[in-house]
């Protein structure tokens, strides 16, 4: 048995009702050592696009042996697969719907399995719950060093998520806004090696009907209540207003475009 188990739990469930102590109970239940890490489960309902640039923001943090479940299910019960993942930080368990993609498109040679043997599951299975009597028990399996290969058959495609991709050009960058967080922050997808044959070069961020000139260090750099742009704490191209909610003032929704111009 693994020494004191983390399982990392991302799901929508929030925190109103009994889904995520439910799973935590069946982990619990089967083994006693776990620690549990919740990510968030203030996800929007359904949003498979958030939930999946949540774990990409926040993956690479968990401590290497991680067990993770993201249950964002839309499809549970429709005939969706379920993936588990082994990467080089541990194993990552969530619907075939692109949640899991962006993870396994940054790792390197990850092995991928249909979660298929009904042996690991609870022995009555909810059509609308998999989350609870399927992804847990199986969590809990490989949190004992079950055997990976006992999960199901190796997949060679699984489903990827919608978003665009960053198109760099000899003098433009085209990104979008892939998340918006609770302060209003509007976080594209644009990071610093998109742009980087670009620095030193007088450059014009553009969002809409919005032009900056400049990349800021940090939200202190303009005064309170104005606009601004920087890198984040992920390395992404974000768009904030010191103090306010960029993406209600500036009216920037997920996907709209952003651009890098060499003037």
């Amino acid at each position: 048995m693994i020494k004191r188990p983390v399982v990392a739990l991302l799901t929508d469930f929030g925190d109103r009702d009994g889904y995520v102590s439910s799973m935590k109970g069946v982990l619990l239940s089967q083994n006693p050592n776990i620690q549990f890490l919740d990510v968030t489960h203030q996800v929007s309902p359904q949003n498979i696009n958030e939930a999946a640039f949540t774990l990409l923001a926040n993956y690479a943090y968990f401590p290497k042996g991680v067990i993770c479940i993201s249950v964002i299910d839309p499809t549970v019960g429709a005939g969706r697969k379920i993936l588990c993942a082994k990467t080089s930080k541990g194993f990552f368990i969530a619907p075939d719907n692109g949640l899991l993609s962006p993870v396994l498109e940054r790792e390197e040679n990850p092995i991928v399995r249909s979660v298929e043997n009904k042996k690991l599951f609870l022995s009555k299975v909810s059509s609308t719950f998999h989350g609870r009597d399927i992804m847990s028990p199986v969590a809990a399996y490989l949190s004992k060093a079950g055997n990976f290969s006992n999960v199901g058959p190796k997949m060679k495609k699984w489903n990827e998520i919608g978003w665009e991709k960053v198109f760099v050009e000899k003098r433009r960058v085209q990104g979008s806004v892939v998340s918006i967080d609770r302060f209003g922050n509007i976080i594209s997808n644009i990071t610093e090696e998109d742009v980087k044959s670009f620095l030193g070069e007088d450059l014009i961020i553009k969002i809409k009907k919005n032009e900056f000139k400049e990349i800021s260090q940090c939200f202190s750099d303009v005064k309170q209540g104005k606009s601004l742009c920087l890198w984040n704490s992920l390395g992404l191209l974000e768009v904030a207003i010191n103090q306010g909610d960029a993406a209600k003032n500036l009216k920037v929704r997920l996907g709209d475009k952003l651009s890098v111009i060499v003037k």
